[in-house]
């Protein structure tokens, strides 16, 4: 989906195909749902089991190991993705960034539940279970953070307020814009776009009020460096 994201635009896509970045991260979050939904289910019937008078076998000593190497790896994945996604603006990357994280969570979370069944005691192993619920919780957690910015972005939400401001300063600060009005923006994958009525002097010619739009869009398009922009300004004239 990523790679897709990163299509050029075509006749059918004329604004590119960012949005399937942020469809790929809420097919990701559902996915991740569906396995919290999966755990929670089983770690309770197993709590059940322990509780009705049922013994679940002792884990094995070299699942420590195992689990242990997965926090340490995944939590590693976590760092590195999420500076790529950062970087990348790339909200599916991001999100995947999260999935690792959340199994790292999840890993330290099993390993808590998996020593404590191994060295407390036979009736202890309950914690086995316990630590998968909690589990299956942390996973749903970071499923909704996922989805939610997934979602305002195929949905089309404005960019971050710190990028609009960013935005309304440039386009005060561009010599010969006398005010504007009916900013919009919305962001795409990587792709920010924004639409934008500047007021210029009323006598000028159309060449001067031309230049003074293109001199606008490219002062947008600098204050947002990392990202693909696309600004379009519309002229109108000043009232004196």
């Amino acid at each position: 989906m990523v790679g897709v994201a990163r299509k050029r635009p075509d006749d059918n896509h004329q604004f590119g195909h960012g949005r399937y970045e942020a469809f790929a991260t809420i097919i990701l979050s559902l996915a991740l749902m569906a396995v919290a939904a999966g755990i929670l289910v089983d770690s309770i019937d197993k709590i059940q089991f322990i509780y009705n008078g049922g013994i679940i076998p002792r884990p094995a000593n070299i699942v420590l190991v195992i689990i242990g190497i997965s926090i340490l790896s995944k939590e590693w994945l976590y760092h590195y993705t999420s500076r790529v996604g950062r970087r990348i603006h790339s909200e599916a990357v991001i999100a995947n960034a999260w999935h690792h994280r959340s199994d790292a969570f999840s890993s330290v979370t099993t390993f808590a539940g998996v020593a404590g069944a191994m060295f407390l005691g036979e009736k202890w192993r309950i914690l086995d279970p316990v630590a998968a619920l909690v589990v299956s919780v942390i996973i749903a957690v970071v499923s909704v953070r996922m989805l939610y910015p997934a979602l305002g972005e195929l949905l089309g939400r404005s960019l971050p307020q710190k990028d609009c401001i960013r935005i309304e300063n440039a386009i005060k600060e561009t010599h010969g814009v006398r005010g504007y009005h009916r900013l919009r923006t919305f962001k795409s994958g990587n792709d920010a776009y924004v639409e934008v009525h500047i007021k210029v002097d009323p006598e000028m010619n159309v060449r001067d009020a031309h230049r003074i739009a293109t001199l606008t869009e490219n002062n947008i398009k600098e204050t947002l460096p990392d990202m693909s922009v696309y600004a379009t300004t519309h002229i109108e004239p000043a009232k004196d």
